[in-house]
């Protein structure tokens, strides 16, 4: 049986639409899956933590400040 990738050009592959000779990344596929998918929605939780974060203190200067105050509040008591 012919497969791809191995000693023919890659233009040759997607012309001749054959399969690729790595049949093997094709059994841990769905592990793959949910491990990009995982991937994606920890970045999506991201973005909306910062999201959130930047709506909660409206200038990044601004939370520096309070964090600094905070501390020489605690130093003062």
């Amino acid at each position: 049986f012919n497969c791809c990738g191995w000693k023919e050009p890659r233009n040759y592959c997607s012309s001749k639409i054959l399969p690729t000779c790595y049949h093997v990344l094709i059994t841990p596929h769905n592990t793959y899956k949910t491990i990009t998918s995982l991937i994606t929605l920890l970045e999506i939780i991201h973005i909306v933590i910062l999201l959130i974060g930047t709506c909660i203190s409206y200038k990044p200067t601004k939370r520096k400040e309070d964090f600094y105050s905070m501390y020489t509040n605690i130093g003062e008591k």
